[in-house]
C-alpha cells in the first residue's frame, strides 16, 4: 500500500472517528460542541505484519479514548454510561474505514476477549 494511500486512509478514520461522536452526542444538542476529531496515522506501518496490526489498532482505540471523553464519572469510579459505546463504534467504524483484513480479524478477536471478560459486553 502505498504512503498516500496510507494517509488518505488514515484520514478517513480520523473522520469516522468524528462522526461517531457526533452521532453518540447527537441528542445532546445543549452542549452543541464541534465533534473532536484525531488523525490516526499509520504510514510507518505495514499492516501485513501482525505486530503492525496491534500497533494500528491501538493507535485507533487510544484515538477513539480521547475524543469520547471522560471514562469516569466526576463524583465516582464509576465508568460514564455512554463510555464504553462510543468507544466500541469509534473503534469498528475506524477499523472499517481501514479495510484491512488483518486489522478487521484483531478487532474480532479484541472484542471477543473483551466479551469473556466482561459478560454485560456480549449481553448488549
Amino acid at each position: 500500500m502505498s504512503t498516500i494511500a496510507k494517509i488518505l486512509l488514515s484520514s478517513l478514520a480520523a473522520l469516522l472517528l468524528c462522526a461517531a461522536e457526533g452521532a453518540l452526542f447527537a441528542a445532546d444538542t445543549a452542549a452543541a460542541e464541534p465533534p473532536h476529531s484525531i488523525i490516526v496515522p499509520y504510514f510507518d506501518l505495514n499492516l501485513q505484519r501482525p505486530a503492525d496490526v496491534a500497533t494500528l489498532y491501538h493507535r485507533i482505540a487510544r484515538a477513539a479514548a480521547s475524543t469520547c471523553g471522560a471514562r469516569d464519572l466526576t463524583v465516582s469510579d464509576l465508568a460514564a454510561p455512554d463510555y464504553r459505546p462510543c468507544i466500541g463504534v469509534a473503534i469498528a467504524q475506524a477499523v472499517a474505514q481501514v479495510d484491512s483484513q488483518a486489522l478487521s480479524a484483531y478487532h474480532d478477536r479484541q472484542v471477543a476477549l473483551a466479551a469473556q471478560r466482561d459478560p454485560k459486553i456480549a449481553q448488549r
